[in-house]
């Protein structure tokens, strides 16, 4: 993707973190999961609009990594809110540490496409919100979309 191109999950992530918390839209059933190839790892939806959704994930501080993988299917913009990581994206390191400000200040969007491998190094544990878009099927969680075959 080009820079300037438009891109609706970038638009649906930015809109969901522009908006109040009172807006969001967690699924009526199946919101909450724990992950099965990261055991500690739990998530929940807190929006979900037709294939598009926002997932909040929380490491915790005895999980020191989440190993190299992709989502097949799946495109995703990550966005830090807690603990200081690493977050890895095809290769590219991007530190994540809060700095007591507003988590505005101390986020990074990352796009990660469906093929991209990412991964992840904790120190302290962390969350972070994934907003995702599901090509070919209705959204459950990115752990049920989970592959280390990179």
């Amino acid at each position: 993707m080009n820079p300037g191109e438009f891109n609706p999950l970038r638009q649906y992530a930015l809109h969901i973190l522009g908006g109040s918390i009172t807006n969001l839209r967690p699924p009526k059933s199946d919101a909450m999961h724990q992950s099965q190839n990261t055991p500690g790892i739990t998530s929940v939806v807190i929006d979900r609009q037709g294939q598009y959704q926002a997932e909040l994930f929380m490491v915790p501080p005895n999980v020191k990594e989440i190993r190299s993988h992709v989502h097949p299917g799946v495109d995703s913009f990550e966005y830090h809110i807690a603990g200081d990581y690493e977050f890895i994206i095809d290769g590219y390191h991007h530190m994540n540490k809060n700095d007591g400000g507003p988590i505005l200040h101390s986020s990074i969007l990352g796009q990660v496409d469906a093929t991209v491998p990412h991964a992840g190094n904790f120190t302290t544990g962390g969350s972070f919100i994934s907003f995702q878009f599901w090509r070919d099927r209705p959204p459950t969680s990115v752990s049920d979309s989970f592959s280390d075959q990179v």
